[in-house]
């Protein structure tokens, strides 16, 4: 292995233990906004920011799988935003994204470079 490769795996090994809680956190803000009977339009805006720093982390550091379930939610997301409401396609969307959240962040957890 080149000291480049390992560095390269030391970066992925940080990035995904960084990830970790933050994909907590993005949960945990997803499950909030779910619940809300009205538009939290600040709420939004930020699982969006923190949503695209993870999708576009994901991919760039080669955790594609983060990036394939982050991507379309922030696509929707961002659509919901520029309506002003959460539809029915959000909601399930979100739902989604909280079924599969668990089983990357354990990914994440037990990853080894």
């Amino acid at each position: 292995m080149t000291s480049i490769q390992g560095k390269m795996r030391d970066i992925s090994a940080r990035w995904a233990a960084d990830a970790a809680p933050r994909l907590r956190t993005l949960s945990d803000m997803l499950r909030a906004c779910a619940s809300r009977s009205s538009f939290d339009a600040p709420a939004v805006a930020a699982i969006l920011r923190l949503t695209h720093a993870l999708a576009g982390g994901g991919g760039t550091m080669g955790f594609s799988e983060i990036s394939a379930l982050l991507l379309p939610l922030e696509e929707r997301l961002d659509r919901a935003r520029a309506a002003g409401a959460l539809a029915d396609d959000d909601r399930r969307a979100i739902a989604d994204a909280l079924d599969r959240l668990p089983a990357l962040i354990r990914d994440l957890e037990t990853f080894r470079a």
